[in-house]
C-alpha cells in the first residue's frame, strides 16, 4: 500500500507541476558545425527543442524514442560534474559510484561492477562509443546537453545498447567570439572549481574552442574515525580544445580532450556490524554503525584511486546530393589505479587491494544519410569498426594472524567488433509512417587470464601448501593461467509505425531487438568461471508526443522489455560470481511534460512507474544469512525468480520549477527549485533484507543574479536541502560475514559560484 501511496503522490505532484525532463529552453543541437551560433530561444516553443537522437536533427517532438534530457543550462547552474549527479536528474536512469567501478541502470537494467562487463546502457560522447563503465567516471564540463535515450537503440547506436543509450554532446566551436570564466566555493566541505572557456573564429571558415576546467574537494563529507581524515578527497582536471572548419559545403569537426581525476578515500560506511561489533571496536574504539558521515577504516594515505584519459574524435561531413556522407573516428585511452584500498571496509587491517587499468580503443563509422528535409523516403545506412583492448591487474594481499599472502592476477582482453546497418522511412499516407531497419554486428573477443598466489616478503610464488590451501578457503583463490576466445554473429531487427496526429502531436509503436556480446569474469580467482553468455532483448514501446500549445507539451510513454540471459554479479562475502539471469523483465508506463504559463516561468517533470525483475534465475548468489544456512552441496544458491532487479525502484519523479525575471536596469535573477524523489528498491545485488534502501526524496534550489548580457553572474544553490541519508551501493564486507557497508547519496551542500564573460 505505500508503494500505491507514493506512486500517488508522485503522480499527482508531477500533473501538478506540470513535469518533464527538460529543464532549459530550447537550444539548437550542435550535431553539425551548421548550427554553430547559439540564437535566443528564450521566446522558442517548448515543441522547437531540437536534439539528434537518431543521428540527425529532429525536433524532440518528431523522434519515436523516449528521450530524458538535461540541457547545459541545468548542468552549468546546478553545477553538475558527474554522471552520478546528473542521473537523479532523469527519473528511471541512475549511476552509483562504487569500490569496483559504477554501476549504471536505466529502466531498471545494469550490468554490475565486473571489470570484464561492457555496460547495458550504452555511453556516446560527440558520437563516439565508450563501452567501459570507468569512462562514465571522468568529470564533464562545457556540455551544450545530455540525452538519455531510453530502451534499446539497436540499429543507428547499436552496440550494447540493450537498456538504452547515453549521448553526450559537447559545446562546439561557434562563429561568435567569447571568453568566459566561472568558478565556485562549497562552504561545508570545502570543494571548490575554476573553469573557462576562449572561444573564437580565426577565420570566416574556422573555429577554435578551448575550455578548461579544475575542481578540487580536500575534505570528504566521511569522517574516518580511524584515519582521523574526511573522507573522500577529491581532484579533478579536464582541458579540451575543439576546432570547426567548413571548406565549402563540407563540415569538420575535430576534437581533444584530456582529463585527470584522483580521489583519496573510501566510500564505504559499515552500517550493520552483524556479530562483529566487538571486534571492530577492538580496532578503533570510536568505531559506529550509524549512517551519520562517519567511517571507520584504512589508515591515513590509504585508497588512492587516480585515472587519467585521452579522448581524440574526427567528424567530416560531405554533402552528396540530397545527403550526406559522415565520417566519425574516435579515440579513447585511460590509465587507471587504485592504490593500498582497504577492501574490507572494517578497521580491521586484514584485506588490501591494489589495481592497475589500462584501456584504449579505435572506432570508425560511416553513414550515408538522406536530406533531414526529405519529406516522403528517409534512410540512413553506415559501417562500423571497433578495436579495443583492455588490462587489469589486481592484486589482493590478506593479513590475518599467522596468514599474510597475495594474490596477483592479470585480465588482457581484446575485442573487434564489425558491424553494417541500414534504416528505411517511408510516408505510406500523409502524416502516417513506417521505420524498419536492423543491424549486423560481428564481434571477436579472446582474453588471457591468470592468478598466482604470491608471498609477499619474498616477492615469489608461495610454495606452503598450507597457505595455497588457505587462501582457497578464505578467498577462494587458486593458481590458474588460461587463454579463452569467443566470436559471435547477431542480427538487431527494429521497426516502427509514427503518426502525426497533427503539427506538433505525434503518436508512434516499435519494436526493437538488442544484443550485448558475452565474455569473460574479470573477477574470476579460481579459473573455473566459464565466458558469460550473451545478452539479448525483446522490446515493445508506444508512446504519445502532444504539444498541446506553443507553451505546453505532454509526452507519454508505456514499455516492456524481455531479456534473456542477463548478465549480472553479486559478491557473496568471499568471491564475486558472475552468471547469467535466465530471464527478466522491465515494464512501465512514463508521463512527462513542461509548461511555460508566462514569460520567464517554466514549470517541468516527469514520473515514471517501472516493474523489473527476474523471470526466471535459479542460480543467484546467496545472501550471508543464507550461506551460513547453507547445508546443500557446492556454493550456496538461491531462486530469485519473481524477485526486483537491483536498484530497480517501482516509482521515482522529478519536478522543478524555473523563472528567470527583469529587475531594473537590464538586470535578471534565475530562480530554480526542484524535488527528485525515488521509492523503495534493494541497492544490494543478492537482495538482502539489509540492502533495502527505503523511497526517499531530495530538495535542491538556486538563485542567481545576472548582470546586463550576462557578463557577471552571483549564484547560490544548494542540493539536497533537507540533507537525507540513502544508500546507494550495499555489499557484503569480505571476511566478516554479516557485516554490510554502504555507499550513499552527497549529504547537503551549498555552493557560491561567480561567472564572467569578456
Amino acid at each position: 500500500m505505500a508503494r500505491v501511496h507514493f506512486g500517488i503522490a508522485s503522480f499527482a505532484m508531477a500533473v501538478c507541476l506540470v513535469p518533464g525532463s527538460a529543464f532549459a529552453q530550447a537550444a539548437a543541437p550542435t550535431d553539425t558545425a551548421a548550427t554553430s551560433d547559439n540564437a535566443d530561444h528564450q521566446d522558442a516553443p517548448l515543441n522547437e527543442i531540437l536534439v539528434v537522437a537518431q543521428k540527425r536533427v529532429e525536433r524532440l517532438g518528431d523522434v519515436p524514442v523516449s528521450v530524458g534530457l538535461v540541457q547545459g543550462e541545468q548542468l552549468k547552474s546546478l553545477n553538475l560534474t558527474s554522471f552520478e549527479q546528473m542521473s537523479r536528474y532523469v527519473p528511471a536512469f541512475n549511476v552509483a559510484e562504487s569500490a569496483s567501478g559504477n554501476r549504471i541502470t536505466l529502466r531498471g537494467i545494469s550490468s554490475g561492477t565486473n571489470r570484464g562487463f561492457e555496460q547495458s546502457v550504452g555511453m556516446f560522447i560527440d558520437g563516439i562509443y565508450t563501452g567501459r563503465a570507468a569512462q562514465f567516471s571522468s568529470p564533464f564540463f562545457d556540455v551544450e546537453r545530455v540525452e538519455v535515450l531510453k530502451g534499446p537503440q539497436s540499429i543507428l547506436f547499436g552496440k550494447n545498447t540493450v537498456a538504452g543509450a547515453v549521448s553526450v554532446i559537447t559545446a562546439r566551436p561557434t562563429k561568435r567570439e567569447e571568453i568566459s570564466l566561472s568558478g565556485g566555493y562549497e562552504t561545508r566541505f570545502g570543494g571548490w572549481d575554476l573553469s573557462g572557456v576562449f572561444n573564437k573564429p580565426l577565420t570566416d571558415n574556422l573555429q577554435v574552442r578551448v575550455a578548461f576546467k579544475h575542481e578540487a574537494r580536500d575534505k570528504g563529507f566521511l569522517y574516518n574515525t580511524k584515519s582521523l581524515e574526511h573522507e573522500p578527497a577529491r581532484l579533478g582536471n579536464i582541458a579540451r580544445v575543439s576546432l570547426a572548419w567548413q571548406p565549402g559545403e563540407v563540415e569538420v569537426n575535430a576534437k581533444y580532450e584530456y582529463s585527470f581525476g584522483k580521489r583519496q578515500g573510501g566510500l564505504f560506511q559499515i552500517f550493520a556490524p552483524g556479530p562483529f561489533t566487538g571486534t571492530f571496536t577492538a580496532f578503533d574504539p570510536n568505531f559506529e554503525s550509524k549512517l551519520d558521515l562517519k567511517a571507520s577504516s584504512g589508515a591515513p594515505g590509504s585508497d588512492l584511486n587516480t585515472i587519467s584519459a585521452h579522448n581524440a574524435s574526427l567528424r567530416i561531413n560531405v554533402p552528396i546530393g540530397g545527403a550526406s556522407l559522415t565520417s566519425d573516428t574516435g579515440y579513447s585511452t585511460y590509465k587507471a589505479a587504485t592504490k593500498n584500498e582497504d577492501s574490507d571496509f572494517s578497521p580491521v587491517p586484514v584485506l588490501f587491494f591494489d589495481n592497475g587499468e589500462k584501456y584504449n580503443q579505435f572506432s570508425q563509422e560511416f553513414r550515408l544519410s538522406s536530406s533531414s528535409s526529405a519529406d516522403q523516403l528517409t534512410y540512413t545506412a553506415g559501417l562500423f569498426f571497433q578495436s579495443a583492448h583492455y588490462k587489469g591487474t589486481p592484486w589482493f594481499r590478506v593479513t590475518s594472524g599467522a596468514l599474510d599472502s597475495q594474490t596477483r592476477r592479470v585480465f588482457d582482453q581484446k575485442a573487434d567488433t564489425y558491424s553494417a546497418f541500414a534504416e528505411l522511412g517511408y510516408e505510406l499516407a500523409p502524416g502516417l509512417k513506417v521505420i524498419a531497419g536492423g543491424r549486423y554486428m560481428i564481434e571477436d573477443k579472446s582474453a588471457d587470464r591468470s592468478l598466482v598466489i604470491y608471498n609477499p616478503v619474498t616477492g615469489v610464488p608461495e610454495t606452503s601448501a598450507v597457505v595455497i590451501a588457505t587462501m582457497g578457503s578464505v578467498l577462494g583463490a587458486r593458481n590458474f593461467s588460461l587463454h579463452q576466445s569467443i566470436k559471435e554473429k547477431q542480427f538487431t531487427p527494429a521497426a516502427t509505425l509514427q503518426y502525426k496526429i497533427a503539427p506538433n502531436t505525434m503518436a508512434y509503436a516499435k519494436f526493437t531487438r538488442g544484443f550485448k556480446s558475452g565474455g569473460f569474469d574479470a573477477s574470476d580467482s579460481a579459473g573455473t568461471a566459464v565466458p558469460y553468455d550473451s545478452e539479448s532483448v525483446s522490446a515493445w514501446e508506444a508512446g504519445l508526443k502532444w504539444g498541446v500549445s506553443r507553451a505546453f507539451n505532454l509526452n507519454l510513454t508505456g514499455f516492456y522489455s524481455k531479456f534473456d540471459n542477463l548478465q549480472v554479479q553479486a559478491f557473496n562475502g568471499v568471491t564475486f560470481i558472475t552468471t547469467n539471469a535466465a530471464k527478466a523483465s522491465s515494464r512501465g508506463v512514463e508521463a512527462e511534460a513542461r509548461w511555460t504559463p508566462v514569460r520567464g516561468l517554466t514549470l517541468s517533470g516527469s514520473v515514471v512507474y517501472i516493474d523489473a525483475h527476474y523471470d526466471n534465475y535459479v542460480g543467484a548468489s546467496c545472501t550471508t544469512g543464507q550461506t551460513a544456512a547453507w547445508t546443500g552441496v557446492g556454493r550456496c544458491r538461491q531462486d530469485l525468480s519473481g524477485r526486483p532487479l537491483t536498484d530497480a525502484a517501482h516509482w521515482s519523479s522529478t519536478v522543478s520549477a524555473n523563472y528567470e525575471f527583469g529587475i531594473g536596469s537590464d538586470w535578471n535573477m534565475r530562480l530554480y527549485a526542484g524535488a527528485n524523489s525515488r521509492s523503495g528498491a534493494f541497492v544490494a545485488p543478492d537482495l538482502d533484507p539489509l540492502g533495502w534502501q527505503k523511497g526517499y526524496t531530495t530538495l535542491d534550489a538556486s538563485v542567481e543574479l545576472l548582470a546586463p548580457s550576462d557578463r557577471i553572474s552571483v549564484s547560490l544553490l544548494a542540493k539536497n536541502i533537507s540533507d537525507q541519508r540513502a544508500k546507494t551501493y550495499v555489499v557484503n564486507v569480505p571476511l566478516f560475514s554479516g557485516a554490510k557497508a554502504a555507499s550513499i547519496i552527497d549529504p547537503r551542500t551549498i555552493e557560491v559560484r561567480v561567472g564572467l564573460k569578456f
